[in-house]
């Protein structure tokens, strides 16, 4: 399943295209096709970062002049755990940042170099012959916040990314507990799990038992310890 997501970028707006894949895969095969796309559509717009909302939000990413200087930046935040990020762009090199994380700093493999697709047009003057793959492992929880920042950019007064593809994996809720320590009836774990909670409780109350067998018995050793030192302390008081 392929669902949509929403980002936010430095530039303001048309913020680059984010979806969303179930497996690391399929993440990879939708960057590439959307390369590839990209390549032959001929449907992207350009702009300037100070009038971007005039820009024609069509096609595969749109290439953005830069006029600050600043390397230009992505941020995510999926309700998913993040595995992987596969980005293509006119950036060499990318950096991800996470909340309490070290940077991690990957450099691209060349899309033309690569074989996957060619790309030779020009698009309102800026070049579009480098275009780089970036496909980055990651392990980032729900509600995390992605910083993705672009260096090495050709050329480096611009930043245009055709596509941001992540792998994420639905995290199933722990069960709720009730007052009495039990699991609530309305937590979603189905049949597999109420008998595998049955088996639980089965083998607790069985460890159980067996610790009360097992204080019973140290008891009646205890007991018969303090009945020999009674017999010898009456012995030695005779």
């Amino acid at each position: 399943m392929t669902v949509r997501g929403a980002c936010q970028c430095s530039w303001g707006t048309p913020a680059p295209p984010l979806l969303v894949f179930d497996s690391v895969e399929a993440a990879q095969a939708g960057a590439t096709a959307a390369a590839a796309s990209a390549s032959t559509g001929g449907t992207e717009g350009t702009c300037n970062e100070n009038n971007a909302n005039s820009a024609d939000t069509r096609g595969s990413g749109q290439v953005v002049a830069l006029t600050d200087g600043k390397a230009p930046w992505v941020e995510l935040r999926e309700q998913r755990r993040l595995t992987h990020i596969a980005i293509v762009s006119n950036a060499r090199v990318v950096e991800l940042h996470t909340d309490g994380s070290e940077v991690q700093t990957h450099e691209g493999a060349s899309a033309v170099a690569s074989g996957e697709v060619a790309v030779t047009a020009a698009v309102g003057g800026l070049s579009r012959d480098a275009r780089y793959f970036h496909f980055i492992d990651c392990c980032v929880a729900p509600g995390e916040r992605v910083q993705l920042k672009f260096f090495a950019r050709k050329p480096k007064d611009a930043i245009h990314i055709v596509a941001i593809c992540v792998s994420g994996v639905e995290e199933t809720p722990l069960p709720e507990l009730t007052p009495t320590g039990g699991y609530s009836d309305n937590s979603n774990y189905g049949a597999a799990t109420s008998g595998q909670t049955a088996a639980l409780e089965t083998r607790l109350q069985e460890l159980e038992m067996m610790v009360r067998m097992m204080v019973g018995t140290v008891m009646r050793r205890l007991n018969d310890v303090e009945a020999r030192v009674a017999a010898l302390e009456e012995r030695a008081n005779e």
